[in-house]
């Protein structure tokens, strides 16, 4: 224990660091010294070996002009006894060897000890002032000669090197000793004996602690001391109102975030219900015959009618989780099914731009898993409207996998494009609100770059990650990966595409209060043969439901008399299990309004605007899940 509250002190922080510090440089002058060693060592090594090759070089040159081999392999032999010379061969004029002796093989070192030092020296003669190449002496040596030669120096550089550094190590821990940790201790002692309620001054020091810097330390406490005073007499003087400030500006934020909340949901369902009835007389409009012009200026109110609806989705959803709001529902999906499905509401929109759009399952995906079949609806259709938005030609591809793990099975579902791509520059932002590729995208095509955080924060939130690859004019490809939890399925035989006569199936009762939404929905119904009636209150819901048979009833929210959820629960109540599948559809967004929903028995809830595909998929869907649960 005494150790290891010496180890926290000041001073032996210090004597730690500051020995550590020579250590480090002893060991890196000393290496340097070794290095300067071989280096000379080295050198005078390819001096030894130059001065054996010339006096060699007179009775070598007149072997090789005699073509004397016994003598040239002989002369070579003597060589190598010199100890520096480890190897050593002669070549001819052609530079083929001639004799060799030792390894020779420099080329192909396999350590640092076995690297070669090579001296080559040409071998001429001259005769009546010709000159004839011989042929040539190359001479070896190695790092092993070198280090048999430095050792006892390197000894003796290591010893004194760990002399110097231990001499000068216990000088310095004398002199911090005497003039910093002894003061120091002192120091630590006044301050320890300091009474915390009642802040006390440090009066006197030892005499013999009179150091400058101690003096200054000693001061410094002491106005801090009375600087503490002052502020724990202003803190007791606060402290008091200091609850009710926090209470009131909480009070003041909460209404802040309500009407802030309220307002978004009050212009989402005033911008929602007129839009609703566009995007929807839009839709039956387009299956009328028209002329080229007529068609043009659709395609635009029909293209500027979903850009506005992006826009409201994208805010109300960065709204939800900016609040934290969002609540991770999982049920038991068929991600089959619901990709394909999603993918049939954009195969229009990729067949007016020429786009081929691919659907790849893989087929030992699970038929169902557990998961949040919304909030993957409303991540897919992000990525996927951007994919579209930001390609021109070629193709979209959705694909849906799993793939294992050590610590688990995965879900990974990914959109790939052959659009515009996005730059290396722009790739770490992609994810950050209220940013796009750069600012002449967000002129060209749209948006108010939010879409993409919703997502990434909604992926997190149900436990996965998101990711993507992408070049700059080479199209991009997103990532969305989630851990999987497998659902048994009760039946497998029920049909989940969509029928083509469903008037045999389905009778529908529309409760909305809106005359334009009204005829929306009489000729989407009318254009699926579906038999449907027309309520325009929840209490003249509550009257039909009761008289009259359905397999749906589209419930609209807001109305007057009486509200949707109420409705709801009063028929649920009246007809128990032989309720109507009750689906919302409604132009109140938020997450508080599906809960309602959700809670009040409804078994899905629909955002207005919905088109015609929607419709169909989700009165099939709940009719599909009914008749599964019966099963």
């Amino acid at each position: 224990m005494k150790f290891k509250k010496i180890r926290k002190t000041l001073s032996f922080q210090l004597l730690k660091s500051i020995f550590g510090l020579y250590f480090v440089l002893a060991i890196l002058v000393t290496f340097f010294q070794i290095y300067l060693e071989y280096k000379n060592t080295e050198r005078n090594i390819q001096n030894e070996l130059d001065r054996i090759s010339w006096t060699f070089n007179s009775s070598l040159t007149n072997a090789l002009y005699d073509l004397d081999e016994d003598l040239v392999k002989l002369i070579l032999v003597g060589t190598t006894k010199n100890s520096v010379v480890v190897g050593g061969k002669i070549l001819d004029e052609k530079n083929q060897i001639i004799h060799s002796v030792g390894g020779t093989d420099f080329k192909n070192n396999k350590s640092f000890f076995e690297k070669r030092i090579k001296i080559e020296k040409n071998i001429v003669m001259e005769r009546e002032g010709v000159t004839f190449h011989l042929g040539k002496l190359i001479l070896f040596s190695d790092n092993k000669v070198i280090f048999e030669r430095i050792r006892y120096g390197v000894f003796l550089i290591i010893i004194s090197s760990i002399v110097k550094t231990t001499l000068l190590c216990l000088v310095l821990v004398f002199f911090l000793r005497k003039y910093l940790s002894i003061p120091l201790s002192k120091m630590t002692n006044e301050l320890d004996n300091l009474d915390q309620k009642h802040l006390r001054l440090i009066e006197n020091l030892p005499s013999s602690d009179n150091i400058g810097e101690i003096l200054n330390l000693k001061e410094s406490f002491n106005s801090l001391i009375m600087r503490l005073r002052q502020s724990n007499m202003e803190i007791e003087n606060y402290k008091d109102h200091l609850e009710d400030t926090i209470k009131v500006r909480t009070r003041a934020l909460e209404r802040a975030l309500s009407v802030k909340s309220q307002f978004l949901a009050n212009v989402s369902h005033e911008i929602r219900t007129p839009l609703h009835a566009i995007m929807g007389m839009v839709e039956q409009l387009g299956d009328t015959k028209l002329d080229n012009d007529q068609k043009e200026m659709l395609e635009i109110v029909k293209g500027s009618s979903s850009g506005l609806l992006g826009i409201v989705n994208d805010i109300l959803d960065f709204n939800s989780v900016e609040k934290s709001e969002l609540k991770i529902i999982n049920t038991t999906t068929n991600l089959k099914i619901l990709i394909q499905n999603i993918a049939t509401l954009y195969k229009m929109d990729c067949d007016k731009k020429g786009l081929h759009l691919i659907i790849s399952i893989s087929e030992s995906f699970p038929d169902s898993v557990s998961i949040d079949a919304i909030r993957v609806k409303q991540i897919l259709n992000n990525l996927i409207s951007n994919a579209i938005k930001f390609t021109n030609e070629g193709e979209i591809e959705i694909s849906l996998n799993n793939r294992k793990k050590q610590q688990g099975n995965e879900i990974v579902i990914s959109v790939r494009d052959t659009g515009i791509g996005i730059s290396q520059n722009n790739k770490k932002k992609l994810f950050n609100i209220f940013t796009q590729e750069d600012g002449s995208l967000t002129r060209k095509h749209g948006g108010m770059g939010i879409g993409l955080s919703v997502v990434s924060k909604l992926v997190h939130l149900m436990g996965g990650r998101i990711h993507f690859d992408s070049e700059k004019g080479s199209g991009t490809e997103f990532f969305v990966i989630f851990p999987i939890v497998e659902e048994e399925i009760l039946e497998k035989n029920i049909d989940h595409n969509l029928s083509e006569d469903l008037s045999s199936k389905f009778s529908v009762l529309i409760v909305e209060d809106n005359l334009v939404n009204q005829k929306l929905a009489k000729k989407m119904l009318d254009k699926l043969n579906i038999r449907f009636e027309i309520a325009d209150n929840g209490q003249n819901a509550i009257e039909l439901a009761l008289k009259n048979s359905y397999t749906h009833i589209l419930m609209d929210i807001q109305m007057p008399v009486l509200d949707g959820v109420s409705a709801t629960k009063k028929i649920i109540s009246e007809l128990g299990q032989k309720s109507p599948i009750i689906l919302a559809l409604t132009a109140n967004a938020f997450n508080e309004d599906r809960q309602k929903c959700l809670e009040a028995g409804m078994k899905g809830f629909l955002t207005k605007p919905l088109g015609m595909n929607e419709l169909k998929i989700a009165l099939t869907e709940s009719y599909n899940n009914e008749m599964k649960k019966v099963s």
